[in-house]
């Protein structure tokens, strides 16, 4: 069978469980005999089960035949005219401009018809310096009092594109974002025939109120997002947001219903026209325009292909802050709009905007899925009348399949563990805004969501973990008590309880370990890619790969361990695509060979790199797709889980390399000029270890180590005595050796030695990309 139907059928025998399962939950469970409390409880519970069950079914209606609309094939000369508005709100220059000059790179048949601007509301001359230095256009604003919304409505009123694309100031778009969106916005035109082959429609069929309003790409990002880093999972985890922009917003353009998230967009100036410009009264303008836009008639797309990537929040007060943002901004906006009074949108439309207002009381339903079992064992109250034969009748059924569903639903990018921990995680501090903005106390100030790299650990654990931990006391207790009744009284009901109290436990450990947050060393995000580089030195160059690169430097493996003064500066030459970028580098360490790698590990700091260069290697780090993960690693396990949160908590997993040249085995011996022998251990052109039965008679001396390889040594008193039966030497004649073919020749031998099949120009332990295949491995 093939796997759409299977994954239907499951949704559909999921529903039907769910179904049966609440339909026994609301008439046979309550415990309508045992008091007040009970009765306040057990209602409680079952209101957020039901709840969840609707959310569940319509998700899964949604995800039927999941997939994105097919891309249109369209001449050259169709591709519109588009302004690409880069929207900007106190945000960094540098951070600004890594996503304009992305901009500047944008593939279009007719790169004339793209029009680039910064939207910049506090009307910097920084950002207008800029702006001239790229060949951008520049719309300033200030005294905005209608934040984000009057920036784009102002820097849209001063263009006149047909099509305008958004992007947030940090949302860098590949360079094929405006190929892999531009040619939708012909589809009422085009009819595809059975052969696949895209064809334009006669006159009389085309449609003059099909029209499309908005394609809406994911959101990506680059670096790991908190839930990731904070519990070190970004190794196996995929980004927190990728459930919603490559599943759930994608199964709702079945309804005509995908959300516009106010950037990785492409509007039509004629929908923005129809629905005044971008929604103003609202702290989530882009939500409400959307709505909008649909309810005018147009039709709106979501896709699951990530086109731009762009910062997650780096610190707990910027992630709370912003999915405060959103969860008050989604309620005002549906207050405003009033979607199931509203004309134009389709029933499924006015369902799933209703699942939008239910979903941010999922927080409040995790507090009660925490509280109920710990009232219920402490205080003795009965929540729900049932027994065991029942509960293996009704709700297990549900809660496989639901857990089987989920792993479907969510294309392997979320799973039940992951799904309850980001609930538990954030319902402390989700509940009252929701609940207050839900009774209109509003929150009309618009914060922008923090951009800049800093810090996970940005305050104290205990001003954010407190509330979490004082549950899990509680639970803990609970639990206690639990296990003992069952030990007394051996009542299997109680496993029930027990299971219950033992997830919950589990997702409260987990939520705290991701409020004690996790130090970020680093200054620059890195991303894991493999892109051809040339090293230069010496009028010598050495042919490699890179492991990772960041915005401000590169780790390249080399098959020849090259010297490389850290003194000096040398050229480095960096290849991907179209994209070629020379800068000057100096280095950080050197990490020896490891097996899979088959060659030095040569981590590099840029040091100066020109404006051109610059911009394109600031394309060779951006524009692919990101290295994180989009599937759930199925590897690890929650033991895992356990064992990294408790182990690299304890034991600090951060080593800073010193090592700046590449160390080289020898393991060979030879005579000195006066006589003596010694075992030559091992060297890094500027010091050598040699081994000795007998010290040798004169702390300066030549070993004659290959034909025509004389090297000069004298021994370093300070290390004299650091292993027995040896000393370090400095190395006095290494400029003479340097400029020997013999030298270089001796090298090359004792790195044979070692087993990998190395020359002085390229290796490859595994498939590296080369200067003629620069794309391999390259994301």
């Amino acid at each position: 069978m093939h796997f759409s139907a299977t994954r239907n059928i499951l949704f559909i025998a999921t529903a039907i469980a769910t179904t049966i399962y609440l339909g026994w939950r609301a008439f046979f469970t309550l415990p309508l005999e045992y008091g007040l409390l009970s009765i306040v409880f057990s209602l409680l519970l079952l209101i957020c089960e039901i709840v969840a069950g609707f959310e569940s079914i319509e998700q899964y209606l949604n995800m039927v035949n999941l997939k994105d609309p097919d891309l249109p094939v369209i001449p050259p000369d169709w591709y519109p005219h588009v302004d690409v508005l880069v929207i900007t709100h106190n945000e960094d220059v540098d951070l600004v401009y890594k996503t304009v000059n992305a901009c500047t790179y944008l593939s279009y048949p007719d790169k004339n018809k793209v029009h680039v601007y910064i939207a910049d509301d506090t009307d910097r001359p920084e950002m207008k310096e800029l702006a001239d230095r790229l060949g951008v256009g520049y719309c300033g604003l200030s005294g905005n009092k209608d934040a984000k919304a009057g920036n784009m409505n102002n820097a849209i009123g001063q263009t006149s594109s047909p099509l305008i694309a958004t992007f947030d100031a940090d949302m860098i778009p590949r360079s094929i974002f405006l190929m892999e969106t531009v040619p939708y916005f012909f589809l009422p035109r085009l009819k595809q025939t059975g052969d696949g082959v895209w064809v334009e429609r006669e006159a009389a069929e085309i449609d003059p109120d099909d029209k499309i309003g908005f394609i809406q790409a994911p959101q990506g990002f680059y670096n790991p997002d908190l839930f990731q880093y904070n519990l070190y999972s970004e190794n196996r985890f995929p980004n927190e947001q990728d459930y919603f922009f490559r599943e759930i917003n994608v199964g709702r353009n079945r309804s005509n219903s995908a959300l516009f998230v106010g950037s990785n967009a492409v509007f039509t100036r004629e929908a923005l026209a129809a629905v005044g410009g971008i929604a103003t009264n609202t702290i989530t303008e882009d939500f409400e325009t959307g709505i909008r836009v649909q309810s005018k008639g147009y039709r709106t797309f979501a896709l699951s292909k990530p086109l731009a990537h762009g910062l997650a929040p780096h610190t707990i007060p910027s992630l709370l802050n912003q999915r405060e943002r959103w969860a008050r901004g989604c309620i005002q906006s549906l207050h405003n709009v009033r979607p199931f009074f509203r004309k134009g949108l389709s029933l499924g439309a006015k369902i799933s905007y209703f699942a939008c207002a239910v979903y941010w009381w999922t927080f409040a339903r995790r507090f009660v899925y925490i509280v109920v079992p710990v009232v219920a064992v402490l205080f003795h109250v009965h929540v729900v009348e049932c027994t065991l034969a029942q509960i293996l009748m009704f709700w297990l059924p549900h809660y496989l399949l639901t857990n089987q569903s989920l792993k479907l639903l969510s294309g392997s990018t979320r799973n039940q563990h992951w799904n309850n921990l980001i609930d538990t995680i954030m319902f402390p501090y989700l509940i009252f805004p929701v609940i207050l903005e839900t009774v209109g106390i509003r929150k009309k100030k618009f914060v922008v969501t923090v951009k800049q790299h800093k810090s996970s650990r940005s305050r104290s654990p205990a001003a954010f973990a407190w509330p979490h931990i004082f549950l899990l006391v509680f639970s803990v207790i609970a639990l206690v008590i639990c296990l003992v009744q069952v030990v007394e009284t051996a009542a299997l009901y109680n496993f029930i309880i027990i299971f219950w109290l033992i997830i919950n436990s589990k997702n409260l450990f987990f939520a705290i370990c991701f409020m004690l947050g996790r130090s970020n060393e680093r200054k620059a995000d890195r991303y894991y890619v493999n892109v051809p580089v040339t090293v230069e030195h010496n009028d010598k160059q050495y042919q490699g790969a890179t492991t990772d690169i960041s915005e401000t430097g590169l780790s390249a493996l080399l098959g020849f361990p090259v010297y490389l003064p850290d003194s000096d500066s040398f050229r480095v030459t960096a290849f991907s695509g179209p994209y070629q970028a020379e800068m000057r580098c100096r280095i950080v360490h050197v990490d020896p060979p490891k097996s899979e790698d088959g060659g030095w590990r040569f981590c590099l700091h840029i040091t100066e790199i020109d404006e051109e260069n610059r911009r394109r290697y600031a394309q060779i780090v951006f524009d692919r797709v990101h290295t994180l993960p989009r599937r759930i690693s199925e590897t690890f396990t929650l033991y895992d889980d356990f064992k990294d949160n408790i182990e690299k908590r304890l034991i600090s997993s951060y080593e800073r390399a010193t090592r700046k040249y590449p160390r080289i085995p020898v393991r060979q011996d030879a005579l000195t000029d006066r006589g003596d022998r010694v075992h030559i251990q091992d060297f890094n052109y500027k010091f050598v270890w040699l081994h000795y039965d007998q010290l040798p008679r004169s702390d300066v001396f030549t070993v004659n180590c290959a034909p025509e390889v004389e090297v000069r040594l004298k021994k370093v008193e300070e290390f004299a005595a650091v292993r027995g039966g040896g000393a370090l030497y400095q190395v006095l004649n290494l400029d003479q050796l340097l400029g020997s073919a013999a030298f270089d020749q001796a090298v090359l031998g004792w790195v044979r030695q070692m087993g990998w099949p190395v020359d002085a120009a390229f290796s490859s332990g595994k498939a590296l990309a080369t200067a003629e295949n620069p794309l391999s491995g390259a994301g």
